[in-house]
């Protein structure tokens, strides 16, 4: 009984993880993926466009370590918290 409590409290923490960071996800992370892929299929392609895919491309990167770094402060605080009540 205890492993599906433990279960239960992950799943719960693991839902909660992805909420904080599916706004991020959704309208920033992958509408620079979707703007990408447009580009790189697209068929403006030239020297300009090239440029611009690889800027969009290294900007995707970033939010993604963005959105990353924010879950791992949230999970630090929730690790922190249930330590704190433990």
């Amino acid at each position: 009984m205890r492993s599906t409590a433990a279960w239960s409290c992950r799943l719960k923490k693991s839902k909660k993880l992805d909420r904080c960071i599916s706004a991020w996800r959704n309208e920033v992370i992958l509408s620079l993926r979707k703007l990408r892929r447009r580009l790189k299929s697209g068929d403006l392609l030239s020297p300009s466009t090239d440029d611009l895919y690889r800027r969009i491309k290294a900007d995707e990167l970033l939010t993604e370590q963005i959105g990353t770094s924010a879950l791992a402060q949230q999970f630090e605080q929730m690790s922190g918290n249930a330590a704190a009540t433990s």
